[in-house]
């Protein structure tokens, strides 16, 4: 059996090797499992005073189990299946040796086995940041688009370029949005300035009689505040595509007001129909008669809600039926299709708490 040395667990070392592991991931599964095997022989060598001692990793890993059964344990069962991961880990060993001398290649489902035995192993040995394990295994996933790593780097590469490309665009549209604002504003107050000489003007040419000269004057500041606003104007247009962006972000936000208004006004009841769920009992049998359009499906996935505590019953304070029957999902039957698609967009509503 081993007997462990006072060398104290240097837990930046191991988390840095354990890095090193984390970005294999995706890459080769032969050199991954590779890696993995070499980082738990390295651990005991280190941790136990091995060395370069001539010991077979079969030894050496069995060894560790020995050492690691004699330590106390709280929850027996934990230990028990990770000593079984140890020993799959030893009998995996052997295909190491291919890809140590002769570079042979590993399937996905190897480098997914080394990944449960490293996290055993790490885990009996008492090593490694929980958070950098779970990286490991949650990177299991990025063996199923495996590209070589100059790939990965040049897409990369593009993406920040794109990224980069669209920080720019965003930063000169809002830049045109202020600019746009600030023009949208001389043109306001250009119209406004027109408007009031052109009233001035008409007022001096109704009572001047020879004053002549005034109403010239006026007619050639009434030209040029035309002028001023005509290119005004043409500034306005140049930033086509900002007011065009303004534009659209108004109808967005009116499209999404509207919209939930009338999601809300389609679940709201009526004094009426809150009256006809207030008087039913789903303890026995009722009938809700109305004309088509009225609300009688709405008013049943109501009654739904109130028998099961939840929703507009709840919100209300009506009275709540607590039938057992009605703890779990609810079968609505109807007659046709398009009521179906109908009374899926009304629960999709109250589910989504749109009152």
């Amino acid at each position: 059996m081993l007997e462990r040395t006072d060398n104290f667990k240097d837990s930046e070392a191991i988390d840095h090797k354990l890095m090193r592991i984390e970005y294999l991931q995706g890459a080769d599964p032969g050199i991954f499992v590779l890696a993995v095997h070499a980082f738990v022989e390295g651990w005991i060598r280190e941790r136990f005073d091995y060395g370069m001692s001539d010991q077979s990793f079969r030894r050496l890993v069995q060894g560790f189990i020995d050492w690691r059964k004699a330590q106390p344990d709280e929850d027996k069962a934990a230990p028990a299946r990770g000593f079984d991961s140890i020993n799959a880990l030893i009998d995996a060993h052997h295909d190491t040796d291919y890809v140590r001398h002769r570079f042979r290649d590993l399937a996905r489902t190897d480098a997914e086995l080394a990944t449960q035995h490293l996290d055993a192993f790490c885990r009996l040995a008492g090593i490694g940041a929980r958070e950098r394990l779970d990286g490991i295994r949650r990177y299991i996933a990025a063996w199923e688009s495996r590209r070589p790593l100059g790939a990965l780097v040049e897409e990369n590469a593009s993406i920040r370029a794109m990224a980069s490309k669209e920080a720019e665009e965003r930063k000169r549209l809002a830049e045109q949005v202020a600019e746009l604002r600030i023009r949208a504003a001389a043109v306001d107050g250009l119209e406004v300035a027109l408007r009031v000489k052109e009233r001035e003007l008409a007022d001096t040419a109704a009572t001047s009689g020879l004053r002549n000269q005034r109403i010239d004057e006026l007619r050639k500041e009434r030209n040029a505040l035309e002028y001023e606003l005509k290119e005004a104007r043409r500034k306005v247009e140049d930033l086509d595509e900002a007011r065009l962006y303004v534009e659209a972000l108004r109808r967005m936000t009116m499209f999404t007001r509207t919209r939930a208004d009338y999601e809300r006004a389609v679940v709201r009841l009526t004094d009426e129909q809150k009256t006809i769920l207030s008087q039913i009992r789903l303890d026995k049998d009722f009938l809700v008669k109305g004309a088509a359009g009225t609300g009688k499906t709405l008013i049943l996935l109501k009654a739904v809600e109130k028998a099961k505590g939840l929703g507009t019953g709840a919100a209300s304070k009506q009275d709540t039926l607590e039938l057992d029957e009605l703890r779990g999902s609810v079968a609505l039957l109807t007659y046709t299709t398009t009521l179906v698609k109908y009374d899926r967009f009304l629960s999709s509503l109250m589910s989504d708490g749109v009152f």
